[in-house]
């Protein structure tokens, strides 16, 4: 059965702070996700392009071309739950701490002497690339995710 997911064919995620930024990387084969405005803790607003990297070639040729649709909406089933993945589980499993300012959420992703810690074994290599680049975040289920020195930390993804 052919999957709807825009996801699916995403093998990494990253944000640009600047036009600039994003252009260059939709030049070296990123896909533009989502554009989001973040409210900073100081009230100003930013501009945040979520790319992601496709397993191979554009997405777009992937997806059907669409036409504009006139009358009503189609009848719509109820939405469906995706039964989280092994990495996503993993990373839900950890001890979570809210930050004090803002709305993410911190978590340890080694133990006291740096070792990587056992119930994040279905997830080491998400947890792997995202150590490589701090820059890299994961998208998985309700949460992005990123790697700040030991930290692990996730905000929601709407």
């Amino acid at each position: 059965m052919p999957t709807t997911s825009p996801y699916e064919g995403i093998v990494e995620f990253k944000e640009a702070a600047s036009v600039d930024e994003a252009n260059g990387s939709l030049k070296s084969g990123y896909v533009l996700i989502k554009v989001i405005e973040k409210t900073n803790t100081d009230s100003s607003t930013t501009i945040v392009y979520v790319l992601g990297k496709p397993k191979a070639g554009p997405l777009m040729q992937q997806q059907p071309p669409t036409t504009p649709r006139q009358g009503p909406p189609p009848a719509t089933s109820p939405p469906t739950t995706r039964t989280p993945s092994a990495e996503q589980k993993a990373l839900e499993s950890l001890n979570w701490k809210k930050f004090k300012t803002g709305n993410g959420e911190w978590a340890f992703h080694a133990g006291p002497t740096g070792e990587s810690l056992p119930e994040l074994k279905p997830a080491d290599a998400v947890v792997e690339k995202m150590k490589s680049d701090e820059k890299v975040k994961v998208i998985l289920g309700q949460y992005v995710y990123n790697i700040k020195e030991k930290f692990l930390n996730r905000f929601p993804a709407k």
